[in-house]
């Protein structure tokens, strides 16, 4: 079955390359020929000389001469066409899962660790590359060349030819046997490369609490485990290659041995002349060379088929459903701006985290999701982002039914700053131009005033023209979060929701950045823990096992005696509803 999806993953590229595929064919097949046509030449050549006829003599060279640089020719030309017919597919399965990756739902991508995509983008690609560039074209080769060398030996003699081939079924099967080891090999070689690269970039991407827990010696261990098993893949993969060269090689020079016996027998009797036994010997290279290569040519063929396979499961992937056309208008009269209605959710095979919980979000209003870590708070913001599907239950969103409406719909009306900043390598004014693409250099300057970003980006020695290292590495925390807070004011959305997104700022910072989204037009939900930032909100959401127990005020909540007074009571508030960055 995998079999059959690779290679219907192939032909569904090499039809969307048609017109490159068929010169690489024609190229291959002119090679072919080409080389058919040099040893009859070379034989024709010899028996010439012998008979030392000057005149034919110079037309035969200078057509050997041609043809040896028409096949030269078209040798380059396949070589050239092919490994840019490989790169081309390269780049656009890479594209096609880049892109894919970005629109599967997220139940979906959390079925395989993010290591592993990569993997599939570099290891996975790259065999395929190796495949369309050298060895299909090699296999096509083959097989045309072994083919026609046959034909031409059966006419020449079909005596010899019949004598001179017997060992090619023993051939055939030990290049089969070893073929099929080697990609045993390569698969296994394959895997290794998967875990090793997720194992790296764990390390890499997890490097301060690496470093804080003293575990380099315990990765150590993994990444020396890992690359054993790579190395062991490796060294079995080459040692499967030298049983199959000596072999081959064995092999191969049985038939060269016979033919020069029985060939150079029959010339004796006259059957032969020299030079069309030469042509014989030039010949049977067309018939032993293909399947001395054909096991290294299956095995890569068999790993670049399994590589297809990886990356046709990403592309298999469920994808979240896609907008056609423009989206349609939000009911802007609608009261409210988010609405929960009897909303359920659960993992598959876990118990409920929202048990039929209802919650009305008025326009304009500043509301806080407050509740221990696991009562649900999370949960509530990825339901409302589209990131994830009630298990029963209904939202609306401006008075619109979530199912009548787009993830990227609903997200287009949506600022969000999440716990972990979201950067790329670009510049301080791309990162924050995310938020609206298109935005002019005013704009984004302005959203990042707004947030108190611009001081800080204009001691930095480009400017907003400064380049990000990896994810914002060159930046504190703090200037960090001022930037995603600029991403978030510049997107203008009806709806912004913050994530515990000023916690990394002092109290002093975080209450100037705070007051300025709140003077801000739209509705906000924001998830914090700080005190002095529930204080300023309209209403306060407590949850508890996902359901809610508590709302009001925090004058109000304090006054009732309930959950959120007796937190705020014993002081315990912050050690209950976790440090910065935990919901």
């Amino acid at each position: 079955m995998a079999n059959r999806q690779g290679m219907h993953f192939f032909l569904r590229y090499a039809k969307s390359q048609i017109a490159p595929v068929i010169f690489v064919v024609l190229l291959v097949f002119l090679q072919v020929t080409f080389g058919i046509l040099l040893a009859r030449q070379l034989g024709h050549i010899l028996d010439v000389g012998l008979l030392a006829n000057k005149a034919e003599f110079g037309q035969v060279f200078l057509l050997l001469v041609v043809l040896w640089l028409g096949s030269d020719a078209a040798l380059f030309g396949r070589q050239l066409l092919a490994g840019r017919l490989a790169e081309i597919t390269v780049h656009n399965l890479r594209g096609k899962v880049v892109r894919h990756i970005s629109r599967a739902t997220t139940e979906s991508l959390e079925t395989t660790h993010s290591g592993d995509y990569v993997s599939r983008l570099g290891v996975d690609t790259d065999a395929i590359r190796v495949m369309v560039a050298r060895e299909m074209p090699s296999l096509l080769q083959g097989a045309l060349g072994f083919v026609a060398a046959l034909v031409v030996m059966l006419v020449v003699s079909w005596q010899v030819t019949l004598l001179t081939i017997a060992l090619v079924p023993v051939m055939m099967f030990v290049a089969s046997f070893f073929g099929g080891r080697m990609g045993g090999n390569l698969k296994a070689w394959q895997g290794g490369m998967a875990a090793v690269n997720v194992l790296a970039q764990d390390t890499v991407l997890g490097v301060v609490v690496a470093k804080t827990y003293n575990l380099h010696g315990y990765l150590g261990k993994q990444m020396s485990s890992l690359g054993k098993r790579v190395a062991n893949s490796a060294v079995a993969l080459a040692f499967t290659k030298g049983q199959l060269n000596s072999a081959m090689t064995v092999l191969s020079v049985m038939p060269f041995l016979v033919l020069f016996g029985v060939g150079g027998y029959e010339v004796i009797r006259g059957r032969l002349s020299l030079g069309q036994l030469l042509m014989m010997l030039n010949l049977l290279n067309n018939l032993t060379w293909p399947l001395q290569g054909m096991a290294q040519n299956m095995a890569s063929m068999k790993a670049a088929i399994q590589a297809a396979e990886r990356i046709f499961a990403v592309l298999a992937l469920p994808v979240e459903p896609v907008q056609q056309g423009a989206c349609p208008p939000l009911n802007r009269k609608a009261e409210y701006a988010v609405e929960y209605d009897q909303v359920s959710f659960a993992y598959p095979g876990k118990d409920a985290i929202l048990c039929e919980l209802s919650l009305k979000v008025r326009k304009g209003e500043t509301l806080a999701l407050v509740g221990a870590s696991g009562s649900g708070k999370s949960t509530l913001l990825s339901l409302l982002l589209r990131f994830r599907q009630p298990s029963s239950g209904e939202l609306l969103f401006f008075g619109c039914l979530y199912h009548d409406l787009t993830p990227s719909c609903i997200r287009e009306h949506i600022a969000y700053v999440a716990q972990e900043d979201f950067f790329l390598p670009v510049s301080v004014a791309e990162n924050i131009g995310f938020g609206r693409l298109g935005a002019s250099p005013h704009e984004v300057s302005d959203a990042a005033r707004k947030v108190g970003a611009d001081e800080f980006i204009g001691e930095l020695a480009g400017g907003y023209s400064s380049l990000l290292s990896e994810r914002g590495g060159n930046l504190s925390g703090g200037q960090r979060q001022r930037i995603s807070l600029a991403r978030a004011v510049l997107r203008a959305a009806p709806l912004l929701v913050l994530d515990e997104a000023t916690a990394a700022l002092d109290m002093e910072s975080e209450r100037a950045v705070f007051d300025k989204l709140l003077a801000m037009d739209g509705t906000k939900i924001i998830v914090t823990h700080r005190l002095h930032l529930l204080e300023k909100v309209d209403r306060i959401v407590v949850l508890a096992n996902g359901s809610i127990v508590e709302e009001g005020t925090h004058a109000v909540l304090t006054a009732r005696g309930g959950h959120y007074a007796n937190f705020v009571r014993h002081g315990e508030f912050e050690r209950h509803y976790g440090a910065a960055g935990v919901s």
